[in-house]
């Protein structure tokens, strides 16, 4: 329930240390418009690189995972979203509204889309053209759509129907919200 910018960053690289100190898996339950490529980028290099499993789960009913959010979901290992939720729509916006997105910006989002979908759905894979679709036409899907269309592991609408698609069911949780720094780095 968060911006995309430096707290959230800030956030979930502490949630993730943790994990991996503790070597157990990584829930981020993601409901955003969406916010900062900087910090996105930073955000996803941190799940590219996790040492341990880590699910996106875009929950609960009627979150979404909007511009850096679908990004962020592709991002992860695993993919789940609850019924009712949202993912898509994100083309860059220039800070100033009259003006253009820059090429440069539009093209890396893109191609930095088109990475994210090979990883995840392997090269050749029409599902890499539908995640392109995200950024290029602002494509936005249902969760029933994306599972539909394999763009999702799977749906669930709580954390113990991720618990139990996972394999985890049993597993102690441990909720991790921000704290007073998150927060001030954020723009909550």
């Amino acid at each position: 329930d968060m911006n995309i910018d430096y707290g959230a960053y800030n956030f979930l690289s502490s949630a993730l240390g943790r994990a991996e100190s503790e070597n157990c898996p990584l829930i981020v339950r993601l409901n955003t418009y969406g916010g900062y490529l900087d910090s996105m980028d930073k955000i996803i290099n941190l799940l590219l690189n996790a040492k341990v499993d880590v699910v996106v789960w875009v929950g609960p009913r009627g979150a979404k995972a909007t511009s850096a959010g679908t990004f962020i979901a592709l991002a992860a290992k695993y993919l789940a979203m609850a019924d009712g939720t949202v993912i898509g729509s994100c083309q860059p916006r220039s800070i100033d509204p009259s003006q253009p997105v820059d090429p440069k910006v539009l093209n890396y989002a893109i191609a930095r889309m088109k990475a994210l979908a090979e990883r995840k759905y392997g090269v050749d894979d029409e599902r890499v053209q539908v995640a392109v679709k995200f950024v290029t036409e602002n494509l936005d899907l249902t969760a029933r759509e994306a599972l539909e269309l394999n763009m999702i592991d799977f749906m669930a609408d709580t954390v113990d129907e991720v618990l139990d698609e996972m394999g985890w069911s049993g597993a102690e949780v441990v909720v991790l919200k921000p704290g007073f720094v998150h927060q001030f780095y954020s723009d909550l």
